[in-house]
């Protein structure tokens, strides 16, 4: 998730019954492949939306993503989910993720929708280390 995480960062999360997920956010979960290991990452879709990455942009529904810090990150066209001209369909009841990092991120690309019911919440503040410390946009 560089440059808005860093390994060893430490956070705090708000818990997924008292949050409602946007586009955009930096959320914890549950790999929905192994629900023992769990990942950072920023939702990009919603259920029902189309996501497409070509041009090493983001595209919903066939339009360019116009979030905030998103349009600004540079996504890689890799993995199996999301190719360019293969547009990817979010499951019901799930959203798609993408790292900040892209070209070292397990995300999306590689294991399609995240269930809701794996959402453990939003990872809103750096507590540790001191340097890092602040809110996570």
């Amino acid at each position: 998730m560089e440059p808005t995480l860093y390994d060893g960062d430490r956070i705090f999360v708000k818990k997924s019954a008292k949050y409602t997920p946007k586009r955009g956010d930096v959320v914890v979960f549950k790999s929905p492949i192994d629900p023992d290991v769990s990942y950072v990452n920023r939702i990009v879709a919603f259920e029902g939306e189309f996501v497409e990455i070509k041009d090493n942009t983001v595209y919903i529904n066939g339009e360019r993503l116009k979030c905030h810090p998103l349009q600004e990150i540079e996504y890689v066209s890799t993995g199996k989910f999301a190719l360019e001209g293969k547009p990817f369909t979010v499951s019901w009841n799930s959203f798609f993720v993408l790292g900040d990092n892209s070209n070292e991120s397990a995300d999306s690309r590689f294991y399609g929708s995240v269930p809701e019911h794996c959402l453990i919440g939003k990872a809103y503040k750096i507590y540790w280390p001191f340097k890092h410390m602040g809110l996570i946009e």
